[in-house]
């Protein structure tokens, strides 16, 4: 990204690729990885934007695009790319749980959940889609994923070692939350009562 060390001679350096290049949107892209690294954003929305103008039918490009957006902070861009880039590739489940993770940055928490539920339709043993899912939904005694929590875990076969691990804390996570909203009620249900 920065071979020279020096930001402006890396900017000058895309710059004339891009112009060799005669506008092609992954130069585009390798020139919005230096203003990334430069801190200038507006410049970087732009260029993401004229990226997906071009990319068409380019799911890969797309995504490399969502996830430069979302590494700078612009989620709404990234969210766009994403869900663009998921669309054309067939929904492969690293780029699901990227744009879950998109999703649930920015606040939706539904389409978030909709994309981790589309993820372990597809990997079901995937143990950072199981913790994100018990991130993303607020547990009660009666909404929460414990069941299923326990019955992936009895019949995980991942070849991934830290899947198991991140389903076990999610697992942890779900129960926890569930056990305490339930103390919170009973101790709510004394005062009434008393």
């Amino acid at each position: 990204m920065l071979a020279t060390g020096n930001p402006r001679q890396s900017l000058a350096l895309a710059e004339r690729a891009l112009t060799r290049s005669g506008g092609a949107p992954s130069v585009k892209l390798r020139k919005a990885r230096v203003l990334a690294a430069m801190r200038r954003r507006r410049e970087l929305r732009d260029i993401v934007a004229e990226v997906r103008a071009m990319a068409g039918g380019n799911g890969e490009l797309l995504w490399h695009a969502g996830s430069l957006c979302f590494r700078n902070d612009l989620v709404a861009e990234a969210i766009a790319c994403l869900a663009d880039a998921a669309r054309l590739l067939d929904h492969p489940p690293a780029l699901l749980y990227e744009l879950a993770f998109s999703r649930f940055y920015g606040g939706d928490f539904a389409a978030a959940e909709a994309d981790l539920d589309r993820l372990l339709a597809r990997d079901p043993g995937c143990g950072s889609a199981l913790y994100l899912r018990a991130c993303v939904r607020q547990q009660t005694p009666e909404r929460n994923n414990v069941a299923d929590l326990r019955q992936r875990l009895q019949g995980s076969t991942s070849a991934r070692p830290n899947d198991r691990a991140a389903a076990l804390y999610a697992l942890g996570k779900e129960l926890w939350r569930t056990w305490a909203r339930t103390r919170r009620r009973s101790r709510r249900w004394r005062k009434v009562r008393a």
